[in-house]
């Protein structure tokens, strides 16, 4: 994992040979606790080649999740690039996917990612934290409360608007939180949390 500054962010770059669930689970759950926190981000889940020491990253990797996070995703939703999908998908080694099975076991059908209006499939991180509260009561680690999970997303996104609104901030920001808007009253719609819903 590194960071460099670009733009006044901050870029994270995970990169993984094995584990291909875990990641996508992990970022879910990472994305969660960033909006959480107030900073709304953005990227891509891509499979390619991929260099890398202590002082320097190159190759293929790095720019399609370049090129697909700045291109593409533009509103804080986490491309789910075909190529990650089908890596996952053709992994061989079972105890890699030991955990991913137990957690998808409790949580049944878990949507761990969606298709968007633009057809591009994104991380569902709602539903990946959703689902956390079932998986954490059977292992018995740290409980989530789902009730507290939608209506702090709910207030953040809220609270982002009209801040946006406030400040006279240009349409292009206010459009990421519309889209965030967007996706919460969908989640929320399709898995029957109505009261969540952004009015």
């Amino acid at each position: 994992m590194g960071t460099s500054k670009k733009m006044g962010g901050f870029c994270i770059h995970l990169c993984t040979e094995r584990d291909w669930d875990l990641l996508l689970l992990m970022l879910g759950i990472l994305q969660h606790y960033m909006i959480d926190s107030g900073y709304f981000i953005r990227g891509a889940l891509c499979h390619s080649e991929l260099y890398f020491d202590e002082r320097f990253l190159f190759g293929k990797g790095i720019i399609m999740a370049h090129e697909i996070e700045s291109e593409i995703a533009k509103v804080p939703r986490i491309i789910l690039h075909s190529s990650y999908k089908d890596a996952a998908n053709a992994q061989d080694d079972p105890h890699d996917k030991i955990i991913f099975d137990a957690f998808t076991a409790v949580a049944g059908m878990l949507p761990i990612y969606l298709h968007d209006a633009d057809g591009y499939m994104f991380v569902n991180y709602l539903g990946i934290v959703q689902a956390m509260q079932d998986f954490a009561e059977e292992y018995g680690i740290e409980r989530y409360r789902i009730e507290d999970t939608f209506t702090q997303h709910r207030d953040r996104v809220i609270f982002s608007i009209k801040d946006c609104e406030k400040r006279y901030l240009p349409q292009g920001v206010m459009k990421k939180f519309l889209w965030c808007l967007q996706y919460h009253n969908r989640f929320c719609s399709e898995n029957d949390y109505n009261e969540y819903m952004i009015l």
